[in-house]
Order: C-alpha cells, then sequence, then structure tokens
C-alpha cells in the first residue's frame, strides 16, 4: 500500500489546499484526494509539480507499507460513545491471507472538546508489536500510524474529535495526540 505524506508536507509548509492548488495549477480534488489517501494513481506531470514547488524528491511525498489495512467499527448499542476497532493487515500479492487482526478498544469523552481514547486489546498487544517490529521501518510506523489516526477519525466520524493512540513499536506505550479537520 502506498501512503501519502502530502498532508504533512503542506502542514510543514503552512500551506492550505487550496493555496497549494492555486500556486501549482493542481486542481482541489486532486490534492484533497492525495492528501487524505483516496488516490488511486497520479499522473507523473502532477507527481512533478508537486515536487517541483515543495523542492523535494518523490521519496518524501509517499512512503511503502507492505501490507493493506482495513478497518471495521463496532459500537457498543447500550453506551454509544464505545465500541471496538478490529485493523487487518492484509497481504498485498495474497489479498485472501490476513496477516494479522487487532482489536482496539475505543472511549469518546466529552470535556472541553470530543476526546477518543483508542487502546489495542491486551492480548493483541504482543503480537502487534511483534508484527511491526518485523515489517516496519521507522518511516512506515509513522506513516502507518498518521493513517490508522485518519481512518479511525473518518470511521467515527466526529465534527471535532482528538483521539489519544496506543500504538508504539517498543514495549512502552505513547499517547499520540492527533486532531484532523474536517474538509
Amino acid at each position: 500500500m502506498i501512503y501519502s505524506e502530502l498532508q504533512k508536507l503542506l502542514f510543514q509548509n503552512r500551506l492550505t489546499i487550496s493555496e497549494f492548488s492555486r500556486a501549482t495549477g493542481i486542481s482541489r480534488p486532486t490534492i484533497t484526494a492525495l492528501a487524505t489517501n483516496r488516490s488511486t494513481g497520479i499522473q507523473f506531470d502532477t507527481l512533478n509539480a508537486i515536487c517541483a514547488f515543495l523542492e523535494v524528491d518523490p521519496s518524501l511525498i509517499f512512503t511503502f507499507l507492505p501490507f493493506e489495512v482495513t478497518l471495521n467499527l463496532t459500537k457498543d448499542e447500550s453506551i454509544n460513545s464505545q465500541g471496538v476497532i478490529n485493523i487487518h493487515f492484509i497481504d498485498t500479492i495474497d489479498r485472501n491471507n490476513i496477516l494479522l487482526s487487532v482489536s482496539c478498544n475505543y472511549t469518546i469523552e466529552k470535556h472541553d472538546e470530543l476526546l477518543c481514547k483508542i487502546e489495542i486489546i491486551e492480548n493483541d498487544v504482543f503480537k502487534y508489536q511483534k508484527f511491526i517490529n518485523t515489517k516496519l521501518s521507522d518511516k512506515q510506523l509513522t506513516a502507518l500510524t498518521q493513517m490508522l489516526q485518519m481512518y479511525i477519525y473518518d470511521l467515527l466520524d466526529e465534527d471535532a474529535l482528538t483521539c489519544l493512540l496506543n500504538f508504539e513499536k517498543t514495549n512502552i506505550w505513547d499517547m499520540v495526540e492527533f486532531a484532523i479537520p474536517k474538509q
């Protein structure tokens, strides 16, 4: 799976999608699809314009993950702010081969803003850590974490959702806070 880092690059350069579109001549829908990882391809002239404007190599725009990722959400019907997210890591060659399935509990709390806490369930922590330690470089792990954040945000579909996400490469869990604005 190819993961686009364009959203991060735009943020680092303090550019909105509209500003970037006007500056490069690339349509806003194309940039939005690339930035949100919903694009299924890219023309070389588009890639060339992005690289030239941002003055980066294509390897800084895209990261290869050696698997596909799907997520399923199951809400607790009795408590609407809780549930389970199942993450499946699927072989890119044999799409029937699930390499790893991980379940995460989530809870949404209302404070000044909506806060979502997501943790891998205890039984899946070790197999997840073993999987990422053998399959991913640090750059790929960062891309995977960002991708999961975006997917989870879309799944939960809350207006202003800040999440704490427990995905870490080592045995020590880090809390990664993120907020992704709706486009």
